[in-house]
């Protein structure tokens, strides 16, 4: 191995950029199954995870203001409102989509998982400070820095992720 070899190989570790990593779903509608597919291209190299996989989350989050008093520079005591986020993962399933694929440089895959969100959990809503939506993550389990997809939100609506 080449020192180019050697620092594309030491790059690809710290910043996980083997491959690239797409999540996409076409509908997500709680309750029924999900079809997702998962895109994976590889870099200049071959790879070999340990696994590809699939993070599904429901997150549940609450806003709400709280007045902090607080001295100012002159030691005078004032007051002012601070925002906060109470944030709860109440679903939280990593999938196995593939166990030990053996991935070529230059080639493309894609994988297809189907997601059953429980009858349980929340549907996703936005109403008096409050929002609960999913998030899908998918990545390879390589070591040093794992390729991922970023975390894609569901609904993907701005009425409820934009708050």
């Amino acid at each position: 191995m080449g020192l180019m070899d050697s620092l594309k190989s030491a790059t690809d570790f710290i910043t996980g950029g083997a491959a690239e990593v797409s999540v996409h779903c076409k509908e997500f509608n709680v309750y029924e199954p999900i079809h997702v597919r998962i895109h994976v291209t590889v870099d200049q190299r071959d790879i070999h995870p340990e696994e590809v996989y699939l993070y599904v989350a429901g997150i549940h989050e609450q806003k709400y203001t709280e007045i902090e008093e607080y001295y100012d520079e002159h030691g005078h005591l004032d007051s002012r409102a601070v925002e906060h986020v109470d944030r709860e993962t109440f679903h939280n399933v990593k999938i196995s989509v593939a166990s030990k694929p053996r991935l070529d440089s230059g080639q493309s895959y894609s994988y297809e998982v189907e997601i059953e969100i429980p009858e349980e959990c929340l549907e996703p809503f936005i109403a008096n400070g409050e929002r609960v939506y999913y998030s899908l993550f998918a990545g390879l389990d390589l070591p040093g820095n794992d390729p991922d997809s970023g975390y894609i939100y569901f609904p993907a609506n701005k009425d409820i992720l934009g708050w």
